[in-house]
């Protein structure tokens, strides 16, 4: 929710790379758990949704 509402384009890059971390760290916790496909969903729109906020404002994907 901090990336969607930043207000400072100097901190978005960071706190979208911070949600994104985050998220993939959840899902991999959630690999091998057969019961939660709707957090599995869930997980997924929302990166989809960070990524679309890159897009929006411009800011590169970085190399892992």
């Amino acid at each position: 929710m901090s990336a969607l509402f930043e207000a400072e384009r100097d901190y978005l890059e960071d706190r979208i790379s911070k949600a994104e971390h985050e998220l993939v760290a959840r899902e991999r916790d959630l690999f091998s758990s057969p019961d939660c496909a709707q957090e599995r969903n869930a997980i997924v729109a929302a990166l989809s949704a960070l990524m679309a906020l890159r897009v929006c404002n411009g800011i590169p994907r970085k190399a892992a």
